[in-house]
């Protein structure tokens, strides 16, 4: 019998596989790049009623 989780991982591919096992090794923004990246600097003017 298959468990639950290996059927799962054979329906999502090789694609779902995480790149990075811990989370303390994934990249890491530094303060002034988070500061850059904000919601209103990624939308800029855009309005969804305009």
């Amino acid at each position: 019998m298959t468990s639950r989780r290996s059927a799962l991982s054979l329906l999502a591919g090789a694609g779902a596989a995480l790149a990075v096992g811990a989370p303390a090794e994934r990249p890491q923004l530094r303060a002034s790049e988070a500061r850059a990246h904000t919601p209103a600097a990624w939308l800029g003017d855009w309005s969804p009623y305009a």
